[in-house]
């Protein structure tokens, strides 16, 4: 027989709010943690945001500019994931 009340995690907000304020603190902790622990996203991020200046100098098209950004993000998201997997 199905309960009527699901069972809610007592970490898991309800407000929407909330829920994206609370969002917003792991990830940012999540960060503070990738910079702390691993070299290699501390690397990156560090080539990352001189290259976003060139990339947004550069005389191109705003299309070409958004390439370049996106690249460089998904630099870093890659390492976000790898830390993951080896953490896992």
């Amino acid at each position: 027989m199905l309960q009527d009340k699901q069972e809610v995690s007592e970490f898991k907000s309800t407000s929407g709010l909330a829920r994206i304020v609370a969002a917003s603190a792991y990830s940012a902790r999540g960060l503070r943690i990738a910079w702390k622990y691993e070299h290699a996203f501390r690397q990156e991020l560090l080539v990352s945001v001189p290259a976003l200046f060139v990339a947004l100098l550069l005389p191109v098209s705003v299309l070409e500019k958004l390439a370049l950004v996106l690249v460089l993000a998904l630099v870093l998201i890659v390492a976000l994931l790898n830390s993951a997997i080896e953490a896992v």
